[in-house]
This record gives C-alpha cells, structure tokens and sequence, in this order.
C-alpha cells in the first residue's frame, strides 16, 4: 500500500470535482444556488476565527495576483465599464453601512493620517496656494472681521508679541520710528491749547469723554488724538482735522477716512447678521 500525503490528496479530490461538474454542470449551478448563503455564513465564520492571520494570507494572495497579472490588472482598471460598477457599488455600500466606514477611516486616521497629510501637502503646495489666495479674494470682508475680533480678544497676546519683535529687530524699529517723526515733524506739533479745547468741546457735545468713532465712553489712560483725515493721506494737526477716540479704535481705523470707517462698521454688521 501507498501512503499518500494531505497535499496529493486535495490535488485528487479538486480533480475529481472539476471532472464530475463538467459532465453534470446544471446540477452543479443548482446546489451552488441553494447553498450559497450556507456557504458564505461559513467562510465568513471562518475567516473571523483567526482574523489577522487570514487577513495578511488575502494581501498576500493578492499581491502574488497582482505580480502576476499586471497587464490584466491595468486593462481592468482603465476600463470605463468596470469603474462605473465600481462607483455604484462603493455608493451602496457606504449607504448601507456607515457605521463601519466612519469606524475604517478613523482607524486608518490614527495610524497614518499625520503623514499623509505631510507628504500630501509638500507634493501639492501650489495647488493649497491657489486656493487659499482664491477663497481670501473671494471673501476679503469675512476675513477682515475675523481677525478684529480675534485681535480684540487676544489683544495681550499680541501686545507680548509686538514686544517680541521689538526686540528681536531694535535696528529695524528705530529706522521706521524716525521716519515717523520726520512726517510729524514736517506738519509741526500740536498746541496744549488745541488739546484743551478738543477735550473740551468733546466732554460739552456728549456729556463724557467719549470716543469718535464708537460713540462709547473712554476710561482714563485709553484715550488718544484722531485725525479724521490720516496724515499719510494729506490729514493736517489743525483743529478740524482732530479728534478724541480709543487707541484701539485708532489701530483699526489705520489709514482710513471717516466715511470709509463707518462704511466699513455697517458692512461688518450686515456680513456677521447673515453668517450668524
């Protein structure tokens, strides 16, 4: 007697299968339809015993097939039919089960998302320029009110890193800050008489010090002179020209007139009424 080992007698069997279907194939189809959720209950029980060893067995499969079979592989995927059926069949699929999708792509998120998205972006930084310079073109009154008020609530942040920078670039500093004296110094300074009547005049017409270009009181220490019209705009230190308002009202109007800044105030209302 010949002992025969596991391996040639799967050979044999599978030879014996594959005969006795071709000479009685409808039986075959029949069977194979009355029992395939029988057997798609138990290859699935099956492959979820040991699911990481089976799991690296199918990549393995399928990346032997893919070695193989190159030219097929690419015939397929360039086919147009095949990729319609592909998209159809992602769709439902997705609809049908969301749960594990969100849980597969958070999964896949925690393991490689940090270094895809780097290599990702370095591949594709013109593309990211583009649509940046895009959506700030598109949206330049948005952004505007977004980083005021990001400013006003971090303005001790901001104070920290202007103090930072001073310091960092003291030559740089002291250029521009002659500069700006030499353009103050060319209009002249300003009389304390001129001072005392702006004060004056202002405390009459509203009661309190209160600011020109938010109509709210001023504390003591936040006040400083506003010039309706800016100086690198043709603006003059003569009384009409002048004003009392926040200095942090006086940073945001920067180089605007009068007209402009309260243009700009109830634009800003009307964009955040329709965001919110």
């Amino acid at each position: 007697m010949v002992l025969l080992t596991k391996i040639e007698r799967l050979l044999r069997h599978r030879l014996a299968n594959k005969k006795w279907r071709k000479n009685n194939p409808s039986y075959s189809k029949e069977l194979y339809w009355k029992n395939i959720e029988k057997s798609r209950k138990n290859g699935r029980d099956n492959y979820h015993k040991d699911i990481e060893k089976n799991r690296k067995k199918s990549r393995e499969q399928y990346y032997k097939h893919r070695e193989r079979n190159l030219e097929y592989c690419r015939e397929k995927r360039q086919n147009q039919e095949y990729k319609k059926w592909h998209r159809e069949y992602k769709k439902i699929w997705e609809q049908k089960n969301k749960d594990k999708k969100s849980a597969y792509y958070k999964k896949w998120y925690v393991r490689n998302g940090k270094e895809y998205h780097k290599q990702w972006r370095e591949k594709n930084k013109e593309i990211l320029n583009q649509k940046r310079k895009e959506e700030y073109a598109n949206n330049k009154e948005l952004n505007s009110i977004y980083r005021r008020r990001s400013y006003l609530k971090n303005h001790q942040r901001n104070i920290i890193r202007c103090r930072k920078w001073r310091e960092e670039n003291k030559e740089l500093f002291k250029k521009l800050a002659k500069l700006n004296n030499l353009r103050r110094q060319k209009l002249g300074y300003i009389d304390i008489n001129i001072f005392q009547k702006l004060y004056e005049d202002n405390i009459k017409q509203f009661g309190t010090l209160t600011c020109i270009l938010c109509f709210k009181p001023i504390e003591f220490g936040q006040d400083s002179i506003e010039h309706k019209i800016p100086v690198s705009r043709g603006g003059t230190n003569q009384y009409e020209n002048l004003g009392i308002a926040h200095k942090i009202c006086n940073i945001r109007k920067h180089n605007s007139t009068m007209g402009e800044w309260f243009g700009k105030q109830i634009k800003e209302k009307e964009l955040w009424q329709i965001k919110t």
